[in-house]
């Protein structure tokens, strides 16, 4: 059931609860509901409302040195659902190569046994992740990243009725956790407000960082100044290692095979709903001397009017909000593309791809892990008087490298790969690809700055996520990989998810 801190009167909350999980996000959400269906009494604080309208929440503003990294900004979102409720859905399980023994603690067989669990809960197929008959390269293979109906993107409406009933857990939103009571290293109550300043305390025997990346560093950063180095007293851990895919157009492609370009890299509905990308294969050479990376035509209906129209309609539908009256009219009048749309949906079981855009390969490559780039706390609070984070980040010289040797060996495969020929590639200089990393400012995918380890001498969690130094207490976070790795992490996140509620399950 949701309950909104901010209509409460001013009298303090007092609760006791098996689990206590701060966020309600995408992972948060699914993890409180699970975990509820196993029989815990759970609790759920989300700092934000039921939605959040704009691109913006004044709770995520940060203090940037150096570069501006605005996914703290526009990418990160406070309500029910999380990010979910803007996600574009790529699913799709990090491969093995890149779960690398030099920094991972756990091996990636161990998570894909959650794979269908994930796929139910979506709604998606269980068709393989790879095709290696497409390209036949001992170096690339395609993979294909999986993607919900709009509908099933936002977690929040997959699980709408059980949040809503008594059955699910109790879900407390505009609960700001700014207070955390800690003895003998195990938490055992946190504080939350809203902006009214009431006030809920929390007693749990568990305790669950779900916020996203930023959030939970920032939040263990004043958990550990609070209280005499409990996390780590080690100075080049905690908040260190931030790193973000780099992601950026590698190609311009002339006089473009429409039919191929179509065919390899539209979105394709033969088996659920799926996108290609080029990744390199589990055992190929490159993988000794790149990171990890992906090579794709990105979402071109951004481009086209009439497909905005469209998609706007459907994230309505995803952000569970009627849609706008205006969209419908610009679809209606251009009646000859609904025509053509409709012809390649059902028939083709492709999406429509425009004419007469600009087409781009664009590169999508794991930032090297860089010490220098962090988060830490700047002396500026917000309106719960906690301190802003701070980060300090940008693109490395050895980021620029390793992108300029993927467009080398990029540019050999295309020169002889017959089969995907989608036109003349003119690969951008090296000017223009500085340029363009000049302005970059992140894709959403932060990492490493509360890094899983074998051990608390070079991380803060251990394999099953649990802090090193707090027993009873985890963190579910994209935060917590060492390394960005060469696909979007939100399964891999979810598999480590669902590996933790076994985890829990078997202790108690």
């Amino acid at each position: 059931m949701i309950y909104d801190l901010g209509k409460k009167n001013k009298n303090e909350i007092k609760k006791e609860f098996d689990i206590a999980i701060i966020g309600c996000g995408t992972v948060g959400l699914i993890t409180s509901v699970l975990l509820k269906k196993k029989g815990f009494s759970v609790v759920t604080l989300e700092s934000g409302s039921l939605k959040q309208n704009s691109n913006f929440n004044n709770l995520n503003k940060c203090i940037f040195k150096k570069n501006k990294y605005l996914s703290a900004h526009n990418g990160r979102y406070r309500c029910i659902g999380g990010t979910s409720t803007r996600w574009g859905g790529g699913l799709l399980p990090f491969s093995d190569s890149d779960l690398d023994e030099n920094f991972w603690p756990i091996k990636n067989k161990n998570l894909k046994k959650y794979l269908s669990k994930i796929e139910n809960i979506f709604g998606i197929t269980k068709s393989v992740y790879s095709d290696k008959k497409i390209l036949d390269d001992p170096n690339f293979i395609a993979r294909y990243a999986k993607i919900p109906k709009f509908k099933y993107r936002n977690v929040y409406n997959i699980f709408f009725k059980y949040i809503n009933s008594y059955k699910g857990p109790e879900v407390w939103i505009n609960a700001t956790v700014n207070n955390f009571k800690i003895k003998k290293n195990r938490l055992y109550e946190i504080d939350a407000v809203s902006k009214n300043k009431s006030k809920i305390c929390i007693s749990a025997k568990q305790f669950l960082f779900c916020t996203g990346a930023i959030e939970i560093t920032k939040l263990l950063l004043i958990i550990n100044k609070k209280n005499k180095n409990i996390i780590t007293n080690k100075k080049n851990i905690l908040g260190h290692f931030f790193s973000d895919h780099i992601s950026l157009p590698i190609a311009d492609i002339k006089n473009p095979n429409l039919d191929k370009i179509s065919k390899y890299f539209s979105y394709d509905f033969r088996n659920g709903i799926r996108r290609m990308r080029i990744e390199m294969t589990e055992k190929s050479v490159l993988r000794k001397k790149l990171p990890p990376f992906f090579i794709h035509i990105p979402n071109f209906t951004k481009r086209d009017e009439t497909y905005m129209s469209l998609r706007k309609i459907l994230q309505s539908i995803q952000k569970k909000e009627f849609p706008k009256i205006k969209n419908f009219i610009k679809i209606i009048k251009n009646f000859s593309w609904i025509i053509n749309f409709l012809i390649h949906r059902i028939f083709k079981k492709k999406l429509l791809f425009p004419k007469n855009i600009n087409i781009k390969l664009h590169l999508v490559i794991e930032q090297v892990p860089d010490i220098s780039n962090k988060i830490s706390l700047s002396n500026k609070i917000d309106i719960f008087n906690m301190n802003l984070p701070e980060i300090t980040w940008s693109v490395s010289k050895l980021d620029k490298k390793n992108i300029q040797k993927v467009i080398n060996e990029f540019k050999k495969f295309c020169a002889t790969s017959r089969n995907i020929e989608i036109g003349e590639i003119n690969f951008r200089s090296i000017k223009k690809i500085n340029k363009d990393l000049k302005n970059f400012t992140g894709i959403h995918h932060p990492a490493g700055t509360t890094k899983i380890s074998k051990t608390n001498r070079n991380g803060i969690v251990d394999k099953n996520l649990r802090l090193f130094n707090i027993k009873n207490s985890y963190v579910l976070s994209t935060s917590v990989f060492p390394k960005g790795c060469g696909s979007n992490p939100t399964m891999t996140l979810l598999m480590f998810a669902l590996r933790l509620i076994d985890k829990i399950s078997k202790k108690n």
